[in-house]
């Protein structure tokens, strides 16, 4: 339950808009991924749209200051900082990183191009370089707005969420705009600041984000999902192995739920089970999650490759570029026999989430069901991370296509996983898993 903000990417949470990260939902658009036997759907959410135009309101107040900048090939410089703000408005980044690249060679001290460029960057997935920006940006002039806004992206991206809003704070005294109120709001939902998230996104609102309905509803999700989280560490625990898909898709994952019950939500879910795993009944749902217990689906085409490939490699020249293989090579000798039994297991337990929902299941069937996958992911991995790795080395496994469609998006959510306390470093690797089923 948690969020995260993205800001225009080239095509990564499909992409879009990468800006910072908030788990549990993108702020710039939502994704579904929903695993069965047809290949992941991207569906773009009304976020995009008003997080670029936000984007867009503010590129054009900093062009505007672009425009009376002074110094030397002033002229000269204004126009390659309106040139790449339209570029980066666009989505065209790399034309945008070569105008900055252009203006910094003219004035090697610009903190307004560093942070220009280190936003480009970052919207293109190259974190290390917008890093670098942003050390430039800050040692030049720390409080730019630009360079306080790559601050603010990359410090909620980590997950520094309290210095986030700190950066945002400074921001706000100086040039409130929608964006940076949308930005804030994110920090305060990661915090579990309900009330605050929910002010800001008003003022967002107030301020010319329009269509906010969708992040409306999905912070209430959030919230009702904060509010009732499982406290039995062994359902909390199994729970947490359905991080990955349900963290993908903008759910919460702190209770059985996810967000509050009613005839919507029950309705998707149901559509969820039929279209993507042709299941339509309670005895469907069983069946399919008996499969994936007893051998699972992928995890044997897996090792059946992985030991095709190590007992004859030579039968597989010519196939360098098919990413199956590409992935048996980097990851079939560290997985070893457990292979990606990551991905099928915690399948498993997102089904049972998916069907208590949808009415399948009651409560205490739905963790009964789960536990013997939860049980197998901490027999065969040794912390989250490990997990994280094998769910997503699994899922593009199954279907290659996912990262091409995706892989900002993907690489984000991973970094969230692994890195965000408030999603899976706070539930201990090393919990008993028994609980009383009544």
């Amino acid at each position: 339950m948690y969020l995260k903000t993205y800001i225009p990417i080239a095509r990564a949470t499909g992409i879009i808009l990468v800006v910072g990260t908030v788990h549990g939902w993108s702020t710039a658009f939502a994704a579904t991924e929903k695993s069965g036997t047809k290949s992941d759907k991207i569906l773009s959410s009304k976020t995009a749209t008003t997080s670029l135009n936000a984007s867009r309101k503010q590129s054009n107040q900093t062009m505007s200051r672009a425009q009376t900048s002074a110094g030397v090939n002033s002229d000269s410089k204004s126009q390659l900082m309106i040139k790449g703000a339209n570029y980066w408005r666009k989505g065209q980044y790399r034309n945008a990183i070569k105008a900055f690249d252009s203006v910094i060679e003219i004035d090697p001290k610009n903190a307004e191009a560093y942070a220009w460029r280190g936003l480009s960057y970052y919207s293109y997935n190259d974190l290390p370089n917008a890093r670098k920006d942003l050390v430039s940006a800050n040692k030049l002039g720390p409080e730019n707005l630009k360079t306080l806004t790559l601050m603010s992206e990359l410090q909620s991206y980590d997950a520094q969420y309290k210095s986030a809003i700190a950066s945002c704070d400074k921001i706000l005294s100086k040039d409130a705009t929608a964006r940076t109120y949308f930005l804030r709001s994110n920090a305060h939902a990661r915090l579990f600041n309900f009330p605050a998230a929910q002010s800001d996104l008003t003022l967002a609102g107030n301020m010319g984000l329009s269509d906010l309905k969708w992040e409306r509803e999905r912070l209430s999700d959030f919230e009702w999902d904060h509010k009732h989280a499982e406290k039995d560490p062994a359902k909390r625990w199994a729970l947490a192995c359905s991080a990955p898909m349900f963290e993908f898709n903008n759910r919460g994952i702190e209770s059985l739920a996810g967000a509050e019950p009613n005839a919507q939500q029950k309705a998707e879910e149901l559509r969820t089970l039929d279209e993507w795993w042709g299941i339509t009944s309670k005895a469907k749902l069983v069946n399919t999650i008996t499969r994936l217990l007893n051998g699972g689906m992928h995890h044997p085409r897996w090792m059946a490759t992985y030991r095709a490939y190590k007992k004859n490699p030579a039968a597989f020249d010519g196939k360098e570029g098919d990413t199956k293989l590409m992935l048996i090579k980097e990851y079939g000798d560290k997985f070893g026999e457990h292979g990606i039994q990551a991905f099928d297991l915690s399948r498993v337990v997102s089904l049972c989430r998916w069907g208590y929902m949808g009415g399948f299941l009651t409560e205490g069937e739905a963790f009964e069901l789960m536990l013997p996958a939860a049980v197998r992911i901490q027999k065969e991995y040794t912390n989250w991370d490990d997990f994280v790795t094998g769910y997503f080395v699994g899922r593009r496994f199954w279907n290659p296509f996912s990262y091409t469609d995706g892989p900002a998006r993907v690489d984000r959510v991973i970094h969230s996983l692994k890195s965000d306390p408030n999603i899976l470093r706070k539930i201990p690797w090393d919990t008993k898993l028994v609980y009383d089923a009544k």
